[in-house]
């Protein structure tokens, strides 16, 4: 919560030329390894600017929020524990919401029928000092952390050019950029190299 408004206010300031339309950060929870993204996206109208610049005006804001992170007080934090505390206190609407919920506990067999409750009390707990520690953890530390830097170009639909699949060829789709490549060529000898996250109670495979 604190991360998304930032974001957004960092993008209408610096957003006067239409750098950037959309903007967007996210958590996920996979298998037990905790996933967070920060997004942008931008018009391929918009020539003067690359996927690459895109990126670098992200690994900005992460440096402009770690000082602003730096500048949250305590009370600032309170305020926004209970701005979530308001949220994850409501009942369930209806018998279907309830049933969604419970559900979706016995799905990734976790079966925390109280999540709500045991996040409010989670919550409760987290102080300012804690909250810089782990973003310092695991935004810049990278012991801890692995990026993945995902860049999706469009085209602008009057220059699209069709290409038949069979002269779909290595310059096609590898393109001739000036930025370093790796391909994964030997899946199997690949495979072996990566580290086996240990399984937590609660998941099975």
């Amino acid at each position: 919560m604190i991360m998304k408004n930032r974001l957004s206010m960092q993008c209408q300031l610096k957003n006067q030329d239409f750098f950037i339309q959309h903007t967007s950060c996210d958590c996920t929870n996979v298998d037990g390894i905790l996933e967070y993204s920060i997004s942008a996206t931008y018009s391929v109208i918009n020539e003067l600017y690359t996927t690459e610049e895109i990126d670098k005006w992200l690994d900005e804001f992460l440096v402009f929020f770690k000082k602003f992170l730096n500048e949250f007080s305590e009370n600032d934090l309170d305020d926004v524990k209970e701005r979530l505390r308001i949220f994850k206190q409501h009942a369930d609407i209806n018998i279907e919401e309830e049933i969604n919920r419970n559900w979706n506990e016995i799905m990734k067999c976790q079966y925390m029928f109280d999540r709500h409750e045991r996040e409010i009390l989670a919550l409760n707990k987290i102080k300012i000092n804690e909250l810089r520690e782990w973003f310092n953890k695991y935004t810049w530390d990278e012991n801890y952390m692995k990026k993945l830097s995902v860049h999706i170009v469009g085209t602008d639909p009057n220059k699209t050019q069709s290409v038949t699949l069979e002269y779909i060829i290595d310059e096609h789709q590898h393109g001739n950029n000036e930025v370093e490549e790796k391909y994964i060529t030997k899946i199997g000898q690949y495979k072996k190299n990566l580290y086996v996250y240990p399984a937590i109670e609660g998941y099975s495979t």
